[in-house]
C-alpha cells in the first residue's frame, strides 16, 4: 500500500509539474506568420500592402504579448519569422518594382516617339492598323484591316465608324496649314496585373482660321485668336512574345482631356485574327 500511495503522489506531481511548464502558441505569433508568406503577394501588385504592414503587426503585438506573459505564450521565433518574411518582401517587391517601372517608361517613351511619325503623316487606316496587337495582324496591310473591319453587319459597320471617326478628324486637323503635332510624354504607365499599359500624351496645334469682319457682326475675338493646343492620348499596351513586350495602340482618343485616360480592356480575338 505504501508503494502505491507513492507511485500515485509522484504521478500526480508530475503532471502537475508539466502543466505547469506547458506555454500556449500565440495565435498573433501564428497568423504574423502566414501573412508574412502572403507577402509574396506584393510582385503581383503594390494595392496588397495591407497583408506585409498586418503581419508586422500582429508579430509586434505577439512579441510584446509573449515578453509581458513570458510564462503562459510562446512563439516568439515564430512571430519573427512572420515579420522577418513581410520586410523583406516589401523591399524586395518595390525595389524590383521601381526597376521594372524605369525600364518599362523607357520603352513605352520609345514606342511613343515611332508614334509620333504615324501620327503626324499617316493615313486613317495607318493609325487604325496600330491598335491591332502584333500577334494578330498576320500580313494583313493597313487598307487590308480596315477593309476586313466592315462586314455585312451593320453594328460593323457602325463600330468601325465610331472607331475611324477621331483618326480622320486628326488627319483633318493636322492637314491645316501651320498645324504641329508633338509628343509630349507619358502620362502614366503601369501594370494591370502583368500587362503593361502606358498612356502617351501629344500635342495637336494649329492657327485659328483667319476671320473676316462684316459691319454689324457680332464676334468673340479671344475665339478668333485662340490658338490653344488640343491633346491626343494614345493608349499603349504589351504583348509577351519570346521573351519581350511587343507594343500596339490599344485605343486613340481625339480630342483628349488630360488626366482622365482609363485602361481599355484587351481586345478578344474573334478566332480569325480580328480583335474586337
Amino acid at each position: 500500500m505504501a508503494n502505491s500511495t507513492a507511485d500515485s503522489s509522484f504521478t500526480t506531481s508530475g503532471l502537475e509539474n508539466e502543466l505547469s511548464g506547458y506555454k500556449a502558441i500565440s495565435g498573433s505569433a501564428i497568423f504574423s506568420a502566414i501573412m508574412g508568406g502572403l507577402s509574396a503577394l506584393m510582385f503581383v501588385d503594390w494595392k496588397f500592402i495591407f497583408v506585409p504592414l498586418l503581419a508586422i503587426f500582429f508579430g509586434a503585438t505577439a512579441l510584446r504579448r509573449i515578453n509581458r506573459y513570458a510564462d503562459i505564450y510562446t512563439g516568439q521565433k515564430i512571430a519573427q519569422a512572420g515579420i522577418g518574411l513581410a520586410v523583406i518582401f516589401t523591399l524586395v517587391s518595390v525595389t524590383t518594382g521601381y526597376a521594372f517601372k524605369i525600364k518599362l517608361n523607357n520603352e513605352v517613351t520609345a514606342y511613343a516617339k515611332n508614334l509620333e511619325q504615324v501620327l503626324q503623316t499617316g493615313s486613317a487606316n495607318e493609325m487604325l492598323f496600330l491598335k491591332i496587337p502584333t500577334s494578330q495582324r498576320g500580313d494583313l496591310t493597313p487598307d487590308k484591316a480596315a477593309a476586313e473591319r466592315i462586314t455585312t453587319a451593320p453594328e460593323s459597320k457602325v463600330q468601325h465608324e465610331n472607331e475611324m471617326k477621331p483618326l480622320n478628324e486628326i488627319v483633318a486637323v493636322r492637314s491645316l496649314p501651320g498645324a504641329k503635332l508633338e509628343f509630349m510624354g507619358v502620362e502614366a504607365a503601369g501594370y494591370d496585373l502583368l500587362t503593361p499599359y502606358a498612356f502617351a500624351l501629344y500635342s495637336v496645334t494649329a492657327p485659328a482660321a483667319p476671320h473676316v469682319h462684316k459691319e454689324g457682326d457680332d464676334h468673340d475675338h479671344h475665339e478668333e485668336s485662340s490658338n490653344e493646343p488640343k491633346y491626343l492620348m494614345v493608349e499603349i499596351k504589351g504583348e509577351k512574345t519570346a521573351g519581350k513586350f511587343n507594343w500596339y495602340a490599344s485605343q486613340i482618343q481625339f480630342p483628349y482631356k488630360r488626366g482622365t485616360a482609363q485602361i481599355k480592356a484587351a481586345p478578344v480575338d474573334d478566332g480569325h485574327g480580328h480583335a474586337h
